[in-house]
């Protein structure tokens, strides 16, 4: 319906420019509501976690850097923008952290940097074949198309969709957000309240991060109220 209506509501409104119908009947087509946090975030299981961590053939330089790319965003719950971003100077190896860039106001977050994110790390930089004059971080590397030069955000998506593929685990969504989902939904599950959940997402309201409410069953229990008895 989302897709069906906005189109019916265009096309009316093009044959009113044509004179064949009155303006007034598209006013008369309906939005679709969208209720606020309506929508419940996709969790996946350990399982489905390190089936993907174990699509990478770490063997090869690609394999290590899709590797170290999917555990920042496993770990870290980085967005496909700032893997892209991500520079040398970014990483301070001695206080272990991790540092973003984020936004046309070029607001600065810092993560820490778990230990096997860093090893990760460690061993994508040390064999890199197309390690260049740029400083980012993640390069692509071969032939084509541009060897040596900044991943971008599309192509980090493509390596993660592709690594499910090779997986062969059924997933609800191959997308990277479902990671950002499962590592909230994990923080949670591990006591981390909702201002801590939204610090390390990088969330600027904590309204996006109160979805995850919804999905905290222990809590929930705890207000749950019961079924009023319809025999009374």
């Amino acid at each position: 319906m989302k897709t069906i209506l906005p189109a019916v509501r265009s096309f009316l409104r093009y044959l009113a420019v044509r004179g064949v119908c009155d303006p007034v009947i598209v006013a008369g087509v309906p939005t679709v509501p969208r209720w606020r946090l309506a929508d419940l975030p996709t969790v996946l299981s350990d399982q489905q976690i390190s089936a993907l961590l174990h699509a990478f053939d770490r063997n090869t330089g690609t394999g290590r850097r899709d590797y170290a790319i999917a555990l920042c965003l496993v770990r870290l719950g980085l967005r496909c923008g700032e893997v892209a971003q991500l520079r040398l100077d970014d990483v301070d190896w001695r206080a272990g952290t991790l540092r973003l860039t984020m936004g046309k106001e070029r607001r600065v977050s810092t993560l820490p940097l778990p230990g096997d994110v860093a090893a990760a790390l460690v061993a994508y930089l040390q064999e890199s074949e197309s390690r260049t004059d740029d400083r980012h971080l993640f390069l692509q590397r071969g032939r084509a198309p541009h060897p040596g030069q900044a991943l971008t955000s599309s192509a980090v998506r493509q390596i993660i969709r592709r690594a499910w593929a090779r997986s062969g685990v059924e997933v609800p969504s191959r997308g990277t957000h479902a990671l950002r989902h499962t590592l909230a939904s994990h923080l949670l599950a591990a006591g981390a309240d909702l201002k801590r959940i939204g610090d390390i997402l990088r969330h600027r309201n904590l309204d996006t991060t109160a979805i995850y409410a919804k999905v905290d069953r222990k809590h929930l229990w705890e207000v749950v109220q019961a079924w009023p008895d319809q025999t009374q």
